[in-house]
């Protein structure tokens, strides 16, 4: 798991800069480091588990989280993996994808193509509210609050995908990787940090989240489909 250190704290009380490390309150372990933390400070530990967390300095890696008192750390010669990552609560299933630390994450659905129809189109996959219109009947609402920044993430790429110009998609490279992580932080006890120190953000990286996150992938495989079945059908050229 990955560790944190809050510079000259007491107590267990997580920071705002540090909620997205932890669900609940329950999971929150901590120890008070007396001495020098990685700052060279006095602090507190915290951590998802009472085990490992312990803050050995030759045998860890810690960066600063920019603009707080927070450090992010892990063990060196045990990296933290997807699998230990993963959230268990509000986890979304879809595409895996290989980044640039070598192992497959699965980025959340946030969009599904319907290739099932006459007509391609798009389905709604995250959570809704139901809710009883004037009418009486149960209907629809919005998508659930916690599933929105989803949704809102995979609107602005789509229609960067419709703004496209000689495949150029054209965003800009510091909020697409902003936002990308955003998504794996959706399954993932991960931030910018903890993805910089395993390396999972290559140049361009982000592209591939961000078409997992509309289906894009499966777009693909049916348009190759297609395109294999149409050859298939067109009559041969007699010379």
């Amino acid at each position: 798991m990955f560790l944190y250190f809050v510079e000259s704290q007491s107590g267990c009380n997580v920071p705002s800069e540090l909620l997205y490390a932890f669900d609940s309150k329950s999971m929150i372990s901590s120890r008070e480091i007396v001495g020098a933390g990685p700052s060279g400070a006095a602090g507190m530990l915290l951590g998802r588990s009472a085990i490992g967390l312990a803050y050995q300095a030759d045998k860890q890696t810690w960066r600063k989280i920019p603009n707080t008192k927070c450090w992010v750390g892990m063990n060196t010669d045990e990296r933290p993996t997807p699998e230990t990552l993963a959230r268990t609560r509000h986890f979304i299933k879809g595409h895996w994808v290989e980044l640039g630390d070598g192992n497959s994450w699965q980025v959340p659905l946030a969009r599904s193509i319907d290739t099932e129809s006459q007509v391609l189109r798009y389905l709604e996959t995250l959570p809704m509210s139901v809710v009883m219109d004037d009418s009486g009947q149960w209907v629809a609402g919005d998508i659930v609050p916690h599933f929105r920044r989803l949704w809102e993430i995979a609107g602005w790429f789509f229609d960067s995908l419709g703004n496209a110009e000689d495949g150029n998609i054209g965003i800009d490279p510091q909020l697409a990787f902003t936002r990308a992580t955003e998504v794996l932080g959706h399954n993932y006890f991960v931030g910018p940090v903890e993805l910089s120190l395993l390396g999972v953000w290559q140049s361009g990286g982000y592209v591939a989240v961000l078409e997992a996150l509309v289906d894009l992938p499966k777009l693909e495989e049916w348009s190759a489909l297609h395109s294999t079945e149409k050859k298939s059908n067109e009559p041969a050229l007699v010379t």
